[in-house]
């Protein structure tokens, strides 16, 4: 049986251990990815709120804090989740409004 050559040897070897590495760094890819998606709704959770939640604290009804959202009185973005017109309320934007009318 006839043995490679070195220089043969050795580059497949090379190509062995770049599919690995390929392949472990598709592995932390995705991994990243699932952290970054988790920290990214976690971070959510913590700035914003949905309108449900912001009349659940507040305290008042939808339309209530929807006449406040488009007041400016309080301060939201529309979300890009639906079709439909959905805002996250900003939880500092809450406290600043309940801050100069409540005291």
């Amino acid at each position: 049986m006839k043995t490679l050559p070195p220089r043969v040897h050795n580059f497949e070897m090379q190509v062995r251990l770049l599919e690995k590495i390929s392949s472990m760094l598709e592995v932390h890819t995705y991994l990243l990815e699932k952290i970054h998606d988790e920290l990214s709704q976690s971070k959510r959770k913590e700035h914003y709120l949905t309108v449900k939640e912001a009349c659940e604290f507040l305290k008042k009804s939808r339309s209530t804090v929807m006449r406040l959202v488009k007041s400016q009185q309080i301060l939201a973005v529309k979300s890009d989740e639906s079709k439909q017109s959905h805002y996250l309320i900003t939880r500092e934007s809450i406290d600043k409004f309940l801050r100069k009318n409540f005291g």
